[in-house]
C-alpha cells in the first residue's frame, strides 16, 4: 500500500483553495493533502473538538494524487474521504471513539420484521421518528433478493429475530459459520464468527436448538420461531411460492440463460423447503418479562397442547414456538411438554470455540474475516468461510467494518466500485491491506455490490452507490445512535 501523500506535503491549501471548499459545502476545514494516515488521527481530536458538523461532502472522482479529506460528524466521529490512485479507488471512513462519541450500535431490519428489503436512509428516517437521533449507519448482512431475510444472526435491540449455527448463504462452497459484528450489553464491540447456542431444558432433559426463525424448515431438526416469523409457523408441504425468479444484479446481467439457472435453482429449493415432515409444535409463554427471545436463561411455560402435524401453529404474540422433527427420541421428549409445564430456554452468542461472547444488543452478519489480530487474512477466505473466487478475488464495491486502538475506535467503510465516482472496487485481498494500513485490528467484510451504502447525518448518502437507480434497498443495516 503506497504511503498517502499529497503535493501540499501536508501545507494548508490556498486561499483560493479554502474558498473553493466553503462553495462545495464544507464548513469548517479547508482541502489538506495528508502526508500519512498518522495524519488522519492527529486532525481527529482537533476537529471534533473545534468545528460544527460539515455540510454533505462533494462527490468528486479520484485524481493522479493520493489525498485523505477529513470532516467532523459528532462528537468522537470524523468522515474521511480517501482518493487512492493506485486503484484508482475512492472510501468513505466514519471513525467512531467509543470512548467520546456517547452512542451506540443498533441493528434494524427493514419495516422491523425479519422479512422485506429498506434503504439504509429510511432506516435512519424511521429511528428519528422514534426519537433516536442517528450519527451514521452502513448496509449490514447479505439478504435473500426476494424476501429480504438475512442470512446470519440479527440481534436487534437485544432481541434475537434470527439465530442459526450454520449460516443459510445460498452461495458458499460448504456449510460454515460466516463473521458477524455487534455490541454487548456493557458496550464491547465483538467481530467474529460467532453462532447461536440454544438450550431448552425440561426437567432434567434438554434439547439443542438449532435455529430461530429460520428462513426453511428444513434448517434444523430443533427449532424455535417468534412472533416476528408472522402468526403461524411454516408449513411442510404447503402450496408453491409464486414470486418472481431474482438474478443477483451484483454477478451480471439478468441474460436468460441466469435466468433459466435462476428458476432451476428456486425450483430445487421450493422442493425442499416444501417436503412433507411431521413435526410437533408447542407453544411457549414467558413466565416472566421480557417475552422476547434475549440473551440468557428465561423461564417459559407450555400455554397450549402440543400439536403434531406439518406445522401451522399459531405463535403467541409474546412467546414463542418449540418445533421438533418427528422421530422416537423427538417423541419421547414432546411427551414430556405438557400444557402447564416450565421450560428454561437459554439463548446466547459464542465463538468457534464455544466461549459464550455474552449478552448482546446489537448484531449483524457478513462474509469474510479479513482482519485478526492485526494481521490480514483475506488470503484464507474462501478455505476458511467458503466464499470464492470470483466473490473474494475479483474487484467489486465494499462495505467493511473494523475495530482499532484495543476496541476503543470502531470504523465503518464503504468503497465504491464499478466505475461509480471513478473507482474500481478491491478485491478482499486489497480492501485486507487497506484495512491494515488503516489501524485495524479486527475486520469483517459486509454485504458489498450495490448495496454498499455509507449514511451520514446531516449529509446522507455519501458514497455513491453502483446500481444505476440509486441507493439499493436492503435487508438490514448497522447503525450508530446517540445514547
Amino acid at each position: 500500500m503506497q504511503r498517502l501523500r499529497g503535493a501540499g506535503e501536508g501545507r494548508a491549501a490556498s486561499p483560493v483553495a479554502r474558498r473553493r471548499d466553503i462553495e462545495l459545502g464544507v464548513t469548517c476545514w479547508s482541502s489538506v493533502q495528508i502526508r500519512s494516515l498518522s495524519m488522519v488521527t492527529m486532525l481527529t481530536a482537533a476537529l471534533v473538538s473545534g468545528c460544527a458538523p460539515a455540510l454533505r461532502a462533494p462527490r468528486t472522482t479520484v485524481t493522479g494524487r493520493d489525498s485523505v479529506r477529513v470532516a467532523p460528524v459528532a462528537r468522537g466521529i470524523v468522515h474521511e474521504t480517501h482518493w487512492m490512485a493506485a486503484g484508482p479507488w475512492v472510501a468513505q471512513v466514519v471513525r467512531v471513539d467509543l470512548a467520546q462519541c456517547r452512542c451506540a450500535l443498533e441493528a434494524m431490519h427493514a419495516f422491523d420484521g425479519i422479512r422485506g428489503r429498506e434503504r439504509v436512509s429510511d432506516m435512519a428516517t424511521r429511528f428519528a421518528a422514534r426519537g433516536t437521533t442517528v450519527l451514521a449507519a452502513i448496509n449490514a448482512d447479505f439478504f435473500d433478493l426476494r424476501t429480504g431475510d438475512v442470512e446470519n444472526n440479527q440481534v436487534v435491540a437485544g432481541e434475537w429475530t434470527k439465530g442459526n449455527g450454520i449460516s443459510e448463504s445460498p452461495h458458499h462452497t460448504f456449510p460454515t459459520v460466516h463473521v458477524q459484528v455487534g455490541q454487548r450489553e456493557d458496550g464491547r464491540v465483538v467481530i467474529g464468527r460467532f453462532r447461536m447456542r440454544g438450550v431448552v431444558r425440561v426437567g432434567g432433559d434438554s434439547m439443542v436448538v438449532e435455529a430461530l426463525n429460520p428462513q426453511r424448515r428444513g434448517n434444523g431438526a430443533i427449532v424455535l420461531y417468534s412472533a416476528r416469523h408472522g402468526e403461524r409457523t411454516p408449513v411442510s408441504g404447503g402450496a408453491a411460492d409464486s414470486g418472481a425468479v431474482q438474478v443477483d444484479p451484483d454477478n451480471g446481467p439478468a441474460t436468460p440463460e441466469r435466468v433459466a439457472a435462476a428458476a432451476r435453482r428456486d425450483s430445487l429449493k421450493l422442493a425442499a423447503d416444501t417436503a412433507a415432515r411431521s413435526v410437533v409444535e408447542v407453544p411457549l409463554e414467558p413466565v416472566e418479562t421480557p417475552g422476547v427471545a434475549r440473551s440468557g436463561r428465561h423461564r417459559y411455560r407450555v400455554s397450549g397442547l402440543p400439536q403434531t402435524g406439518t406445522g401451522g401453529t399459531r405463535i403467541p404474540k409474546s412467546g414463542l414456538v418449540l418445533s421438533i422433527t418427528l422421530d422416537d427420541v423427538a417423541t419421547m421428549r414432546a411427551s414430556r411438554l405438557v400444557f402447564g409445564r416450565e421450560v428454561t430456554l437459554e439463548l446466547d452468542a459464542v465463538d468457534l470455540g464455544g466461549t459464550s461472547v455474552g449478552p448482546v444488543r446489537a448484531l449483524v452478519g457478513g462474509w469474510g474475516a479479513l482482519v485478526d489480530d492485526g494481521a490480514n487474512i483475506s488470503a484464507r477466505v474462501d478455505s476458511l468461510e467458503g466464499t470464492f473466487p470470483r466473490f473474494s478475488a475479483q474487484r467489486h464495491p465494499r462495505t467493511a467494518v473494523g475495530l482499532a486502538r484495543g476496541g476503543r475506535e470502531l470504523l465503518l467503510i464503504g468503497v465504491d466500485g464499478r466505475g461509480a465516482n471513478g473507482s474500481a472496487g478491491m478485491s478482499l485481498v486489497e480492501l485486507g491491506g487497506w484495512l491494515v494500513a488503516l489501524g485495524v485490528r479486527d475486520g469483517a467484510n459486509l454485504d458489498g455490490g450495490g448495496s454498499t451504502t455509507v449514511w451520514i447525518m446531516g449529509r446522507g448518502v455519501v458514497n455513491r452507490p453502483s446500481d444505476p437507480t440509486g441507493e439499493r434497498p436492503v435487508g438490514n443495516g448497522l447503525f450508530v445512535v446517540r445514547r
